[in-house]
């Protein structure tokens, strides 16, 4: 009794405050922002930044775009059609393929991350709506779901049989989802992710418990981490990107300078 009354304090004091719905969808030419307050006190966003790690460290700044900083009474909402442009070409392309977020600053220094999902529509419809799925956030830790599923698969009595309905219900899952955007690079990337999941686990139970075994769970584990990481895939391609640069500076300085050894 005790137990029930301090869960049902605790849901009504988080009900009590303020408690924002965030939609963000990204089509083809506008950048569609949809920010509700579905709490019982006002609350102010001070920042948007797409893309980055937590905090939009390395993100795109869209604040002056997008008229923050701006106050939201309970029940009160902003939707906000951008122009796409307004990302770098590069940020756009991450954005795109589903790998960035959008992170929201807010009153008394408090942060949210939003699910910026793309749409292989040019612009939003103009009767009618389209929201994001509830459970976009939460699918993005599915690889991880997959990880402990293949470490119950190593185990041993009930714990192998839930691994594998786990394992074959994500499969399911990845299979089945339905893409917003042909570009939609993330959910190939996470549905390959637990394709891959099933012979690992079938190798982790044909395989004597030691080091292989240990290596090939971590680094199924790293991948997974990646892909649940907020802006980590974003990030890393954006270092590749940079290493690809330098290498071809590299080898046009090195091509100059034979030229002009041989001239």
């Amino acid at each position: 009794m005790a137990l029930a009354s301090l869960i049902w304090n605790v849901m009504a004091f988080r009900r009590g405050g303020s408690r924002l719905r965030v939609h963000a969808l990204l089509y083809d030419e506008v950048l569609l922002l949809w920010i509700f307050n579905a709490g019982r006190t006002s609350d102010t966003v001070e920042r948007l930044v797409v893309g980055g790690t937590r905090g939009g460290i390395g993100g795109a700044d869209i604040t002056d775009s997008a008229g923050a900083p701006f106050a939201l009474g309970p029940g009160e909402s902003r939707r906000l059609e951008l122009p796409a442009t307004i990302l770098p070409s590069q940020r756009l392309a991450a954005a795109a393929s589903g790998w960035d977020s959008l992170w929201l600053l807010l009153g008394s220094m408090r942060q949210r991350r939003a699910e910026l999902l793309p749409v292989g529509q040019a612009r939003p419809p103009t009767v009618g709506w389209r929201l994001a799925p509830r459970t976009a956030a939460a699918k993005r830790y599915l690889p991880l779901a997959a990880v402990l599923a293949v470490l119950a698969v190593s185990g041993n009595g009930a714990a192998v049989a839930i691994g594998w309905t786990v394992l074959l219900a994500l499969a399911a899952v990845r299979a089945y989802a339905a893409p917003m955007r042909r570009g939609f690079g993330r959910l190939r990337a996470e549905r390959r992710f637990c394709y891959l999941g099933l012979p690992v686990a079938l190798v982790a139970t044909l395989m004597p418990e030691g080091s292989p075994l240990v290596y090939l769970v971590l680094a199924y584990l790293a991948g997974a981490v990646v892909l649940a990481w907020p802006g980590a895939v974003s990030r890393l391609l954006e270092h590749v990107a940079a290493v690809r640069l330098q290498l071809r500076a590299r080898s046009s300085r090195v091509s100059t300078a034979d030229s002009e050894s041989l001239s």
